[in-house]
């Protein structure tokens, strides 16, 4: 799929960050590619959005040979607990805004 209007709408999306995540990324996209029927496999992607600056090259490797798009993104970093508090998620440090990327990635439904 080279024609962005041609690929599908939706998306299965998840955000590596690290090398030790590697194992985990690979089992979620494997078990959803399991699980999905051959007819609905052409009205999603799976996407995994990472930060090369703190993921390998042999990992965003083998991220590519099971996901259809591996997207680089910028790791977006704070130091606020109170921009922490908007996500719900104080135990992801001042790394968390990275997954804020996928919202990047299209329009929702509708």
């Amino acid at each position: 799929m080279t024609d962005s209007s041609a690929r599908p709408r939706y998306g299965y999306v998840t955000l590596l960050t690290s090398d030790c995540y590697l194992a985990g990324a690979l089992t979620a996209v494997n078990s959803i590619l399991d699980v999905e029927s051959i007819d609905s496999l052409e009205t999603f992607e799976t996407v995994c959005l990472v930060t090369p600056a703190t993921v390998g090259h042999k990992a965003q490797q083998a991220l590519q040979k099971v996901f259809d798009r591996v997207i680089g993104v910028e790791p977006i970093v704070t130091e606020s607990w109170e921009e922490l508090k908007l996500l719900g998620k104080l135990s992801v440090g001042g790394n968390g805004f990275a997954r804020m990327s996928g919202y990047k990635l299209g329009p929702g439904p509708g």
